[in-house]
């Protein structure tokens, strides 16, 4: 309690708005697009293909639409979480200074949220989301074959399963999802670098239906790190 005015003062953390989430990772796509144009050496074709694996950071919103039907609240809901996401491109199309590049990725994570406060007191109920992507791409890329930039999208399908203490093991069906976004690959050895990319999960809402319970149009923020292999 606020002594000053007599208000309850909320010890519960703030998380960020998905606004600002997204916000970040377009100003950080933009800065790691100049980096990585500025960085590649152009003195030989980017190759014929790449693969990736990654270690991935999602951001999943916290929206009353999707806690309801599961009976939480929003904020029950969490926020960040972890997973793998691989992917593999081919790079059949060169056009002046870009390469026109195919592919796709495959994305598993899974966040956990149990709401406590200050004291370790449970104040909310106890949920877990996995989410799972498959994400064909097309992508535009700048650069040479020691390192290029992109920007890629395209048209798959995810699975957004909610659990809780209730209903550990949850059925979600199959939904579609516009995926956008790009990134940078630097390589310091022949066939072996590192690189970054952030991408937007744009998903449809799902119906409910006797199986499935309905869940609104979101959008999913994921930011992705590890090694690259031409």
């Amino acid at each position: 309690m606020d002594p000053s005015n007599g208000h309850r003062v909320s010890n519960r953390p703030k998380t960020p708005s998905v606004r600002g989430v997204e916000l970040l990772g377009l100003v950080s796509l933009g800065l790691v697009m100049t980096v990585g144009v500025a960085s590649a050496q152009v003195d030989g074709p980017i190759g014929k293909y790449v693969v990736d694996v990654h270690v991935s950071l999602p951001h999943f919103p916290q929206l009353a639409e999707l806690a309801e039907p599961y009976g939480l609240a929003a904020t029950d809901l969490p926020t960040w979480g972890r997973g793998v996401c691989v992917g593999a491109h081919v790079y059949p199309i060169a056009w002046r200074a870009a390469t026109i590049g195919f592919g796709a990725t495959m994305l598993w994570s899974r966040a956990q949220r149990s709401p406590t406060d200050v004291d370790g007191t449970l104040t909310g109920k106890r949920s877990m989301v996995q989410y799972r992507a498959v994400s064909p791409q097309v992508s535009v890329n700048f650069g040479g074959r020691e390192g290029w930039s992109y920007l890629s999208g395209g048209l798959g399908w995810s699975w957004m399963p909610i659990g809780t203490e209730a209903v550990p093991t949850d059925i979600s069906a199959r939904r579609k999802t516009i995926n956008y976004g790009g990134g940078a690959r630097w390589f310091s050895r022949e066939h072996v670098g590192f690189s970054l990319d952030f991408r937007f999960y744009a998903i449809n809402p799902q119906v409910q239906t006797d199986v499935v319970k309905r869940a609104p149009r979101m959008k999913v923020v994921v930011v992705s790190v590890g090694a690259s292999f031409k």
